[in-house]
């Protein structure tokens, strides 16, 4: 094997998004929505780390909150 090869085979594929953007891209359409409605309109950080949970995603307030104030991995629009 080629050492390129080698480390290819190796290489860790980075998210250039942050946990709540990896969830918002394998939330179906419908939930998607529901979710993106319910943090423009000031639901508790909290309460949809609970629901999501209660769904089986695993997140965690801190996530939220970064990704809120925009101070996560997530490229930034302009």
């Amino acid at each position: 094997m080629a050492l390129s090869q080698a480390i290819q085979k190796h290489e860790v594929k980075i998210n250039p998004k942050c946990a709540v953007g990896q969830l918002m891209d394998i939330l179906s359409k419908e939930d998607r929505a529901t979710l993106q409605d319910a943090i423009k309109a000031g639901v508790a950080t909290h309460t949809l780390v609970l629901a999501l949970r209660q769904e089986g995603y695993k997140t965690s307030d801190n996530n939220f909150n970064l990704h809120r104030q925009g101070n996560c991995k997530c490229p930034k629009t302009a």
